[in-house]
Parts: C-alpha cells; sequence; structure tokens
C-alpha cells in the first residue's frame, strides 16, 4: 500500500548486470489521465429504495379439531402437533386458542414490529371483513397471509381455498380472485395444506390476468408483474407428511421455529447410536437472541448459512428483493430453505413464488449438520450440570473461525476468480461479534481491495449498516480497517453523504485526521491520506458536509497535513481544502483567516507533479464568491501570479490545473482581461505597423497572465493548448463585442497577413473554431475525480504485473536473457572491431525523406530516423523495413535535434527534442497503430521556435532518471525524470550554443560547443563554481562529443575541421589526436560504446573509422548509391549499440548499412 513519494520509480528485474534497473515514465498519470467509468449502474441499486415493511399479519387457522376433511384419510399413529400443541391434549376450543397464540408468537420471533391478529375457524364473511381492514390500514405497506388449511378439504384444481359457514355445517370455497380483491397488494402469503400447490399455481394466473387488465385499462404497454410473493408446503398433488414423530404443521414449524425442528430432525435422522433424545434437544440452553448461548449461537450460524447458500444460489437482484428488502420476508425465505430440506425426505417439494432453484443439497448444510452435532455433543453434560452435577463451560462452535480462514484462503488463492467468495454472507454475519469484528474487518478490507466489483458485491449483499454503525465505536483496532473499507466504498458509490452526516459519522474520520491523533500504526499517513479522501467526497457537490467540516475544523486539520512526508497524504489534504471551499463562502473567508493560500503556495514546488497538481487544484477553487474588496483582489492576484510558476512544469498534469485555475481569475475579472488582450493586440498593431509608433507597454498582472495563456495555448500537449485556447476565445470574443470592435477587426485583419508569426496562427485558429458556449469559464477540472481512481485499484498487494508468473513478469524474463545473449554472443566482433574494416555494405534502402538523426536501439532491431522537418521512421534493419512512420508535431519551420531512448533495458521508449526546445517521449514507437504520445514539455523555453543553430540538444541518463538539456542558450537545464522538475540550472559560462552533450553517467557532464570548446561540467558544485574544465584545442565547432559506456570508456570529440581528440578529464590536454589532411568539413561523428571504434562522415562523401586505443584508421569507404547518389552529401551517422553495424544517412534519402568484413 505504501508508494515511494519523492522517487515515483518502479524498480523491475536486472538485466545485464548486478544493479537494479529502473523504469521511468510509468507512472499512472504517464500511462492514462482520463477518468475511466465509474460503473455508477453497477452499484446504485444496492439500496432498498422501494424498501416494503410487513406491517401486519392475519394468522388463519381452518382447522376444526375433532373433525377430518373428507378427502384426508389419517393413518394411525399420526401427526398431531400443531404449533408444537396437542390439539387433543385439550378441550378444542381451548386447544384452538393455544394453537393460535403459539403461532403468533412463534411469528413474533421472526418480525416483533408486525401487528398480528389471529382468525380462528373462520367465516367466509368474517375472511372477507378481515382481509379488506387490513388492506385499509396497511395502506401501501405489505400484509402477510398465514393460511393453515389442516382442518378443510385441500384447495380445489382451481385454487379456490376452503372455510366454514357461520355455523360450521358447511365447508365453503374462497375463490383467489376475491382473496386478492380484499387483501390487493403486495402481501405475503403461506399456505399449510395439503396440494397448496393448486393455490399458487392459480394465483399466478389470477394476478397475471388482473394486471394486464389493469394495464389494458390504464394504457400501460409494459405491465410489471405483481409484488406478490407466495409460500407453499408441497405442490399440486402431494399431501402433507403425517409421521407420527413429526408436528402436522411441519411447514409451519419450519418457516417460524427452524432451530427447535431443525434439532428434532437431527435426531431423528442421526444413524449412529446416540443417548440423545427428542425431549433433550428441546432443552437445549440459552435465548435465541443472546448469540453467547448454544441457542443462540445455533440461530446465527443458521442465519449465516442460510443467507450465504441464497447468496450462491440466487440472482442477485432476487436474492435483495426476498432476503434485503423487507425483514420479514427475509426470515420466511432463510427458513423456506430449510423446509425444502427436510419436507423432500418425506415426499413433499415445497413451492414459491417467486421460484427459488433447488438449494437442499448444497453443501453449507453439511456445515450446518456440523456445527449443530458439536452442540448437541455437550448437550448432556450442560443439562447434568443443570441437574446439580459438576459445571461445564460450554466450548463455543468454531464455524465462523473455519469460515474466515477459508475466505482467507480464497483470497490469497482465489481471488483472480470472477466467482465470487461463498463466505462472503457469512463474513457479514461475522461483523455482529466482537470476537471476530477484528479478523472479519480485517479480511473485508482485502476483499475490497480487489475492486469496484468486490466493493459492488459487498454493498449489495447488505454490508453498508453494518460498517456505519460502527462509526460509533471507539476502539482503536478497528480505525485502520473502517478507514480502509469506507475509502473504497465511497470511491466506488459517492452516495453516502447523507449517511455520513448522520449521528455525525464523519467526525469519525475528523479526528484521525486531526494534528493530535495517534494511530500507532506502520502506514498511518495512508491511513490519513484516506480520511482526507473521504472527507472530501463528503464535501463534494453537498453543501450540508461542507458546513458539517467547518463545525469540525476540518481546514485545520488538511493545514496541518500538507507538509507531512507522504505525498498521497499532501496531495489529498490539498484535494479535501479545494472540495470544501468550492462554492462556500465562509469556508473561503477560513481559509484567508487561516493563510491557507499562502500555505498551499509552497506546494507548487513540491517534488511530486500530483501533489503540485493538487495545490493548483486548490487554488483555483479558491478564487470566485468572495465580496472583491481590495484585500481579496490582491490575494486572488498573488494567487494568480505565484501559479505562474507552473507554466515551465515538465507535468502536463500541473499545466492543465494551471490553465483551469487561471480560467478562474479570468472568469472573475473578464473586463481586466478583456482590457490587456486589447492592449497586446495594439502593441502586435503598433509592431506590424510601417510608421514609428511609441510603444504602449503594461506590465499589470493581468497582462502577465494573458501572456502566458498566450503562451499556454501553443503548449505541446494538446489538453493544455485546448484548454488555454479555450480560455483565450472567451477573451477574443469578449472584445468582439466590446466597443473596440472595429478596431480589434482592422487588427487581426493586418496579423493574419504575416504568414509565419505566432499572433497569426493563434488568430486564424481563433476565427476556425466555434464561438464559445455561455458557461464555460471557468473552466472544469477532471483532476480530482483522476485523483478518486487511485482508491479504486488495488493497494494491498502488487500490481498484476509485478507479481511472480505474471505475463508482464514473464516478458522481463525473457527480455533480460536475450540482452544477455546479445551482449555475449557479439562479444567476440567487439574484440576484433578495432582490427577490421567496416566497408561491408549490408543493406541500403529509401527513406522518402532525408535522414538528419540516426539511433541505434542497443538491443531491438530498432533503427530509428528522424528527418530535416519533424516526421520519425521506425526501421527493422535486420529484416530491411519500414515499420511505420509518425510526425512528431513541432511546429512548421523547426526540427528534431535529438534523439534518445529511455528504459532501453525493458519496453523503451522514444525521446525527442525539437529546436522549438520542446521535448516528447513516445510508447509503442514501434507498432504503427499503438504509439502514443507519454508525455511532453518545453525543456528549454528559452529557445526560440524560430532559431536554427544547435535548437535543443540532451543527453539521458537512465541511472539516475536525469535529463541534461542544452543548445541554444547559455544554460544547461537538469531535470528530473521521476519529479518532472528542473532540478539544477548550470550556466555554461560562454555566449556560445552548446552543440553536443555526454556524461558519464553521473555527476560529470561534457559539452561541445559552437566556438570549438570543449568544457566539462561537475553537478554537485555549485551552479556557478559548476564548470571545472575548459579546453579550446579545436577550433572549429564541435560535432558530436561521446564518452563510451563501455570498452575503454573514452571521451571522444570531433569538430567540424575534421579532427577527432580523446581526452582525459583529469587534464587539460587531449591525450590522442586523430587528423587526415586530406579531410573535408566533418558532418557527423559517432563512437561504438562497446568496441574500440569511432567513426566520422564527411561532406566529400568518405566515411572513415579509426581505431580508439592507436589512432589507427580501419577504413575509409566512398559513399555510393549508383548513379544517381554521385552528388549526394553525407549528413548523418550512428553505430549500434553492441552488434557491429553502422548506419549512414544522405541528401539522397538513402540509409545505408556497413559492418566489419569478416562479419
Amino acid at each position: 500500500m505504501d508508494q515511494d513519494a519523492i522517487s515515483g520509480t518502479n524498480e523491475i528485474d536486472q538485466t545485464n548486470t548486478t544493479e537494479a534497473k529502473y523504469v521511468y515514465y510509468t507512472e499512472k498519470r504517464h500511462i492514462s489521465t482520463t477518468v475511466q467509468n465509474r460503473e455508477e449502474g453497477s452499484v446504485q441499486d444496492w439500496r432498498m429504495r422501494e424498501r416494503l415493511k410487513t406491517v401486519s399479519g392475519a394468522l388463519v387457522l381452518c382447522l376444526n379439531i375433532g373433525v377430518d376433511p373428507p378427502d384426508v384419510v389419517k393413518p394411525s399413529p399420526c401427526a398431531k402437533l400443531e404449533c408444537w400443541v396437542d390439539p387433543f391434549a385439550l378441550p378444542p376450543a381451548k386447544a384452538l386458542d393455544a394453537i393460535g397464540k403459539n403461532l403468533q408468537a412463534q411469528y413474533e420471533q421472526l418480525s416483533i414490529r408486525t401487528r398480528y391478529r389471529q382468525y380462528l375457524d373462520p367465516s367466509v364473511d368474517e375472511m372477507k371483513k378481515f382481509c379488506t381492514n387490513l388492506r385499509k390500514s396497511a395502506k401501501e405497506e405489505r400484509i402477510l397471509f398465514h393460511y393453515n388449511g389442516h382442518g378443510v378439504p385441500k384447495p380445489t384444481a382451481s385454487g379456490e381455498i376452503w372455510c366454514f359457514n357461520k355455523h360450521f355445517t358447511q365447508y365453503i370455497p374462497v375463490s383467489l380472485g376475491d382473496l386478492q380483491s380484499w387483501l390487493g397488494s403486495p402481501c405475503v402469503y403461506v399456505y399449510d395444506c395439503s396440494a397448496a400447490g393448486n393455490i399458487l399455481e392459480s394465483f399466478k394466473r389470477f394476478a397475471e390476468q388482473r394486471y394486464i387488465e389493469a394495464a389494458r385499462a390504464e394504457s400501460s404497454s409494459t405491465p410489471q408483474a405483481p409484488p406478490n410473493i407466495q409460500l407453499a408446503a408441497c405442490g399440486p398433488n402431494e399431501t402433507l407428511p403425517m409421521h407420527p414423530d413429526l408436528p402436522a404443521d411441519l411447514f409451519t414449524s419450519c418457516l417460524t421455529s427452524p432451530i427447535e425442528i431443525a434439532l428434532r430432525w437431527f435426531v431423528l435422522q442421526n444413524p449412529l447410536p446416540s443417548s440423545l433424545t427428542v425431549d433433550m434437544v428441546l432443552k437445549l440452553p440459552g435465548r435465541l437472541q443472546d448469540r453467547r448461548t448454544p441457542l443462540g449461537e445455533l440461530n446465527w450460524i443458521f442465519t449465516a448459512i442460510t443467507d450465504t447458500i441464497a447468496w450462491n444460489v440466487l440472482p442477485r437482484d432476487l436474492f435483495k428483493q426476498l432476503f434485503r428488502q423487507d425483514l420479514m420476508v427475509a426470515a420466511l425465505f432463510r427458513n423456506f430453505l430449510l423446509a425444502e430440506r427436510i419436507m423432500r425426505r418425506y415426499q413433499c417439494n415445497p413451492m414459491s413464488h417467486p421460484q427459488l432453484p433447488p438449494t437442499y443439497d448444497h453443501p453449507m448444510w453439511d456445515s450446518w449438520d456440523l456445527a449443530v452435532d458439536m452442540c448437541l455433543a455437550q448437550l448432556p453434560a450442560l443439562l447434568n450440570a443443570d441437574d446439580g452435577g459438576p459445571e461445564v463451560e460450554y466450548k463455543h462452535s468454531s464455524f465462523f473461525d473455519e469460515q474466515l480462514t477459508a475466505f482467507q484462503v480464497w483470497l490469497s488463492r482465489g481471488s483472480v476468480s470472477l466467482k465470487p467468495p461463498e463466505q462472503l454472507p457469512i463474513v457479514l454475519q461475522v461483523l455482529l461479534s466482537q470476537v471476530h469484528r477484528s479478523r472479519a474487518l480485517g479480511l473485508l478490507s482485502k476483499y475490497l481491495d480487489l475492486g469496484p466489483r468486490a466493493v459492488s458485491l459487498a454493498l449489495s449483499i447488505g454490508i453498508f449498516p453494518y460498517v456505519l454503525k460502527l462509526l460509533q465505536s471507539p476502539a482503536a483496532d478497528l480505525k485502520p480497517p473502517l478507514v480502509f473499507i469506507w475509502t473504497r466504498i465511497l470511491a466506488v458509490d459517492r452516495s453516502c453523504q447523507q449517511d455520513l452526516l448522520k449521528d455525525n459519522g464523519y467526525t469519525y474520520f475528523v479526528n484521525i485526521l486531526s494534528p493530535s491523533s495517534m494511530l500507532n500504526i506502520q502506514n498511518e499517513s495512508e491511513h490519513r491520506a484516506m480520511c482526507s479522501f473521504i472527507l472530501a467526497i463528503f464535501c463534494t457537490n453537498f453543501n450540508q458536509g461542507q458546513v458539517a467540516c467547518k463545525k469540525a475544523n476540518v481546514l485545520h486539520a488538511c493545514l496541518a497535513r500538507i507538509s507531512d512526508v507522504d505525498a498521497l497524504l499532501r496531495q489529498w489534504a490539498c484535494l479535501c481544502i479545494g472540495q470544501y471551499w468550492t462554492n462556500y463562502v465562509d469556508a473561503k473567508s477560513e481559509g484567508i483567516e487561516n493563510q491557507a493560500h499562502i500555505k498551499l503556495f509552497n506546494l507548487l514546488l513540491d517534488p511530486v507533479p500530483e501533489v503540485r497538481a493538487a495545490a493548483l487544484y486548490a487554488l483555483g477553487t479558491f478564487i470566485g464568491d468572495l465580496n472583491r474588496t481590495e484585500q481579496i483582489v490582491n490575494i486572488e492576484q498573488n494567487i494568480a501570479i505565484s501559479a505562474l510558476d507552473a507554466i515551465n512544469d515538465a507535468s502536463p498534469i500541473v499545466r492543465r490545473e494551471l490553465v483551469i485555475a487561471l480560467s478562474h481569475i479570468v472568469n472573475a475579472y473578464a473586463e481586466q482581461f478583456t482590457r490587456a488582450a486589447y492592449e497586446e493586440l495594439q502593441e502586435i498593431r503598433r509592431r506590424n505597423s510601417t510608421a514609428r509608433q511609441p510603444a504602449v507597454r503594461s506590465s499589470s498582472v493581468y497582462t502577465c497572465i494573458w501572456k502566458a495563456l498566450l503562451n499556454l495555448s501553443a503548449d505541446p500537449d494538446v489538453e493544455v493548448s485546448q484548454l488555454a485556447s479555450t480560455v483565450i476565445d472567451y477573451i477574443h470574443d469578449q472584445l468582439l463585442e466590446s466597443h473596440h470592435a472595429e478596431n480589434v477587426a482592422l487588427t487581426i485583419r493586418q496579423v493574419l497577413q504575416e504568414q509565419s508569426s505566432q499572433e497569426s496562427e493563434t488568430f486564424r485558429q481563433f476565427l476556425n473554431r466555434p464561438p464559445p458556449a455561455d458557461g464555460v469559464l471557468p473552466l472544469k477540472s477532471k483532476f480530482f475525480d483522476w485523483s478518486c481512481e487511485y482508491f479504486r485499484e488495488p493497494q494491498m498487494r502488487p500490481a498484476e504485473s509485478e507479481q511472480q508468473g505474471s505475463i508482464d513478469d514473464n516478458e522481463r524474463s525473457w527480455r533480460r536473457r536475450r540482452n544477455e545473449s546479445i551482449i555475449e554472443s557479439t562479444r567476440p566482433l567487439k574484440e576484433v572491431a578495432g582490427s577490421s574494416r567496416w566497408n561491408k555494405q549490408i543493406a541500403f534502402f529509401n527513406n522518402d525523406s532525408e535522414p538528419t538523426r540516426l539511433l541505434f536501439h542497443q538491443f531491438e532491431p530498432h533503427l530509428i530516423v528522424a528527418n530535416d522537418k519533424d516526421m520519425i521512421s521506425v526501421w527493422n534493419w535486420r529484416k530491411h523495413y519500414n515499420t511505420h512512420s509518425f510526425s512528431n508535431g513541432n511546429p512548421l519551420g523547426s526540427k528534431i535535434t535529438t534523439l534518445k531512448f529511455i528504459n532501453e533495458d525493458e519496453i523503451s521508449m522514444l525521446l525527442t527534442g525539437s529546436s522549438d526546445g520542446v521535448v516528447r517521449i513516445y510508447r509503442n514507437y514501434s507498432l504503427p497503430s499503438s504509439t502514443e504520445l507519454v508525455t511532453s514539455w518545453r525543456a528549454m523555453p528559452e529557445i526560440m521556435a524560430n532559431n536554427q543553430r544547435s535548437g535543443l540538444v540532451a543527453e539521458w541518463q537512465q541511472d539516475r532518471g536525469v535529463l541534461l538539456v542544452g543548445g541554444d542558450h547559455n544554460m544547461v537545464r537538469v531535470w528530473d525524470a521521476p519529479r518532472e522538475i528542473t532540478i539544477n540550472l548550470i550556466p555554461t559560462r560562454t555566449g556560445s550554443p552548446i552543440t553536443s552533450l555526454t556524461s558519464d553517467g553521473g555527476d560529470i557532464f561534457v559539452a561541445g560547443f559552437a566556438d570549438g570548446a570543449i568544457r566539462v561540467y561537475d553537478k554537485r558544485i555549485q551552479p556557478r563554481d559548476a564548470m571545472i574544465l575548459t579546453s579550446k584545442e579545436h577550433k572549429n565547432t564541435i560535432t558530436k562529443v561521446v564518452w563510451q559506456s563501455g570498452a575503454g570508456r573514452e571521451l571522444v570529440s570531433g569538430s567540424k575541421s575534421g579532427e577527432i581528440k580523446l581526452w582525459d578529464i583529469r587534464v587539460s590536454h587531449s591525450k590522442l589526436t586523430i587528423f587526415d589532411s586530406n579531410t573535408s568539413e566533418m558532418n557527423a561523428l559517432d563512437v561504438h560504446h562497446h568496441a574500440n571504434v569511432v567513426a566520422s562522415v564527411y561532406s566529400n562523401q568518405l566515411i572513415k573509422v579509426w581505431n580508439t586505443n592507436t589512432g589507427a584508421n580501419l577504413s575509409v569507404t566512398r559513399y555510393n548509391t549508383g548513379f544517381l547518389g554521385w552528388g549526394a552529401q553525407v549528413t548523418s551517422l550512428a553505430l549500434a549499440g553492441h552488434h557491429m553495424v553502422m548506419a549512414i544517412g544522405a541528401t539522397d534519402n538513402y540509409l545505408s548499412l556497413y559492418g566489419v568484413a569478416n562479419n
């Protein structure tokens, strides 16, 4: 879960050395800055939007004790008990009354809040009366209708049920149509009688017919199914069990007293000799509601098991409807699963509507049998203790421990499966126990860490009320898992703000974030970052949450955390501040009192790009809403000016937030910016005018911001450019509607006549775009939502790509072996390369444009070719074909001046530098349809786009993640790749431009200059004193300077005059000079990094190769591609990293490959 906030790098496998290698530009911000599909629809339905309650219950008993119905023949002995009462042990009237009271008591165990009424042997008129009255009192809520028809005939084939006339002389049928009209809907029906399936089937037909007729009457095209639920004791042609050891109302017993009937049935079905009797199990100590007692523990286990069976068997929507919508219905259906299991043994198949899949043989029933067996095994000793025997301590069941262990095993081994763990409902039940709660929350955290789908499943199973209630718990050990669980829930579903406000649940997280809190855990900063995230979501578009956070001093807590060492906490403290005061005046006033904006200024130089972007996000949301007093105007101007420091930030996400922050101030001060834009147009008009006019200089804050926006509209990142252009278009549109419109139009016409000016391009794009829509400013940031995605991704385990045995891991291993094989196989050739002729032409091919920059990949068969404009071609030099070409996107008049590989030992990226000072980095550069721009920034903002000298010159240090950039300026910028900022600015101490940069991979780097000087710099020394050596032995422009990474690690330089020198930087003069008096001007030079070879090409078409140890000439070749090639100039050269291959580029657009004669 921890992240390296400063380096931001990922360690990977070793390649060809024993050192650990690192890859760069692979962070989330480089892979995707778009917000993924939040899959809101998959989690919105976990809440019971239409929760129903069973408010009334009609317990209808048609027993007529002492008189058997005519269509039932009872054996002797026969099942007698009704609600555990023997109806023949008492007078019929008293027995009936006792049965009714027992049935009500049993139902009250399921739902105490339901109002029950007993209707004992009712007549038809009585039934109609109480049914209609029940519907009137229940209104739209659910009614329970329990029907026991053991004393009347079986239901008819058409589904009619029976009751009595007033004098009990006749059985009177009751039509289901009448019953439906009396009770209405919604209802839950329980039918405990033989042939009960007839009622259920007929009821469905009647209900469907009624709804279709009602739908036709209402002209509804899609009638819904009736929301009625039915439970029937058996099928249409089945008779209830009459076994004397069973109760006569076995179905009712299963539904209303499941533990008692389950224990009885266990004893009856036990095939092993046992001293247990049915009477003994009825004396099991405890209460159903007390989980610490044997009876209560069994009830708890039974609830967990039946919930688990239903969760694993039922469709999700049906499970939610039957087991989460209504407590009464949930209890009935849990017990219905037991009824199905028991009654199937007696050739009865209970039915239900909605219909459930078979569950009687689910493996979890074995766990139930084991739990009952272990409990009853202790029963004799417990009963003996009650009778005065020795005290015995009850040993609690190991069921929940075992299920948690199974869940833990699933998390460690089976979590890659799409099938959810079957123990998930049991984990929910375990949260009720203080003994297992901490472990269960820890495992639940690991499960939710699997991603949004896991969170959605946990919510649908009913976890939310439990974790909401636990926010009232003061237990310290619950804080880490609860914070993590709430973070995961809110990352997937933000609809819980009102729940957090209720009972002040949000204060749980405020207290943890508070400066005075102590967590005493290993990664407490990350948990505080999660609390910041939770509070940020709590405030998002929720004014009540913002007001509550103000009362809880959330701003003070966040400001105390913005200087934390953990980058994630700094980032989320800023984002929480931003969400807290968005559109909330009181919070912004509080921020001014606490100087929050000044404290946020310090984070604009943070080493982590996400933190810098978060600080800009918070500052941007601060602007606006407040009354513009002089103090407020000064504060908002200071915010804008301080934010402008990010204009040269290397991270596009930071520059995007800069533009969005500036859009807030442009929106707040549109009139001032319209004036600044007009003044800038007047200055452009003055520059384009032939008559001399005095300059109009304005140095206002708004002018500075306006010019910054103009620069950002030409940003190399497309999104930054588009955002800035939107702001500029808005002001230009305002300007064209002002009283200056005529002068503005005239100026634009003049500017458009300037074909190559930056202003003309800006206005041409403005005129080609549609006018901005109303309300376009301030721009909407996506950074907050993008940052939230972090908490939707796994944090407790390494990413799939980092796990051993994964596809990415296997690919890394393959590349390591491949690289080692290339190094080893080319070793013999490297030893003879310094004494062989390099004049064997391997291949030549047409590049379709002049190759001006060439670069070989060390291990891949890739040759990168850049032309004199903006096109890059990727050649497979082994198979001699062009994989594809793409545009670098640098502006007209500029060209590519630098090519480098990043992460060359791994999945490489291509870095390009162009003469306008911009660096771009590409991934998948060799794949035609997958080439992507990873990042881009203006690495040398001081270079002008129309400068045609050296342009941008760069040196990449892979081991340190550092990019040295120089060129047509008197500074060398040192860029840090993980932090994406300039970490050093070293003056060259000369006015001559740099033509070449090289380094030893460490702190020393060497620059070659246009004046022929070679200068050595040390980054460890103060910038003004960093130059440690200067030599001016070369009298002409340095063509290239190269520090070998292998072989003899020689430092080699070459100049336009044709001389090549080898250097020892410990002395100020060269140790070897290679010069041929017949040599013309040198166009290009390169050094083989693993062989003692240096090559150069000249304006007279000669290609010369030398030995770097002795200075001996190895070969001289004249470039020739046939009759048409005699006039071509050789302009570019590159040597491969390990192979003995040399590439030559010429003005005739051809590439030629040469190798050693014996290769």
